[in-house]
């Protein structure tokens, strides 16, 4: 019998052990874990040495107490943990005025923007009182943020405004600038081939286009000089609005320096109309010949409007305002 009793012995050590030498070592659980697991084992244990005394049982506990441990420690390995996610950049800060901020994503901190600061996938953007900012996409696409402005990009394709306002402006873009949605809470908003500004608050939507085509939701289009509103209750207007004035104006404080260096004045004249809004027209074949043989020099660092004054008085050139139109004379000819 005593045979028998050891041989079965040395057959559970045996099993024990093939059973350790393919356990694999784990971190250890934190102390807090470790100390509730002894302290629990301790008091079975205590319990059985004082009941039984049974060596066999002492030896069982002690394993069993070793593969708890292992047990709990593997699950808090395994725990869950949230994957990081890489972002995909999708544009730069161009132009910035004041301060602008972004939180990446799973992070409740802010970073402060610069110019050339990347944008990714999961970033939310906002700019501070007074302050704005430019991107400019991969795709060529640029967009615009007012003052009081936030925005979350979702994906290369998607952004959310959140509030505030936005300005896209696709001349120059490929055509993944057609894939780009806009959510607000008024619904997704999609350009087709056009210049349009968005806004949000208080949960009232509007969306006003300068160019092009706007589609809202699933079927309805807003065409150039319109401007939909559709307030937090579901209710729509249709108005007429200028595509240049006062509305736009914080737009054109932000528009890219023309860069005029060996270009013509016809082509800082092409600039002007589609940052401004405004349409330049000749009063003359000579004048328009004219804007197409002068050749400008530096950068021009200034708001469209600003920027006209300026140049023009480089020139042998004149021009007017009559309504949203800029008419360009020969001086002679005034």
């Amino acid at each position: 019998m005593k045979g028998t009793a050891n041989e079965k012995s040395r057959e559970r050590d045996d099993v024990l052990e093939e059973l350790f030498r393919h356990a694999t070592a784990r971190e250890r659980p934190n102390r807090e874990d470790e100390r509730a697991i002894r302290e629990s084992l301790h008091g079975e244990w205590q319990s059985l040495v004082q009941g039984r005394g049974s060596q066999r049982k002492r030896r069982w506990l002690a394993v069993a107490a070793s593969l708890a441990i292992a047990l709990v420690t593997g699950t808090i390995l395994l725990r869950p943990q949230a994957p990081a996610v890489a972002g995909i950049q999708v544009a730069t800060v161009d132009v910035l005025n004041g301060s602008a901020w972004v939180r990446k994503a799973e992070s409740e901190s802010l970073t402060a923007l610069a110019l050339a600061s990347v944008l990714e996938t999961g970033h939310q953007i906002s700019t501070s009182h007074g302050a704005g900012l430019s991107t400019r996409w991969r795709s060529g696409i640029v967009m615009r943020l007012d003052q009081n402005s936030r925005i979350r990009i979702d994906s290369p394709g998607s952004i959310e405004l959140l509030s505030g306002r936005v300005y896209i402006d696709t001349d120059g873009a490929d055509s993944a600038a057609a894939k780009l949605v806009l959510s607000t809470p008024a619904g997704s908003i999609q350009h087709i081939g056009s210049r349009y500004m968005v806004a949000v608050k208080l949960g009232t939507t509007s969306v006003s286009v300068r160019d092009g085509q706007v589609r809202l939701g699933d079927s309805e289009t807003a065409d150039v000089g319109e401007r939909v509103v559709v307030n937090a209750s579901g209710e729509r207007r249709r108005e007429i609005i200028p595509i240049y004035g006062d509305a736009w104006q914080w737009t054109e404080s932000l528009a890219t320096p023309f860069l005029s260096d060996d270009r013509t004045l016809a082509e800082f004249f092409t600039w002007l109309e589609r940052e401004s809004g405004r349409r330049v027209t000749y009063e003359t074949t000579a004048a328009e010949r004219r804007a197409g043989e002068t050749i400008l020099r530096g950068e021009i660092d200034l708001d469209p409007m600003e920027a006209l004054a300026l140049v023009m008085q480089t020139t042998d050139l004149a021009y007017g305002m009559v309504d949203g139109e800029i008419i360009i004379s020969k001086e002679t000819e005034r």
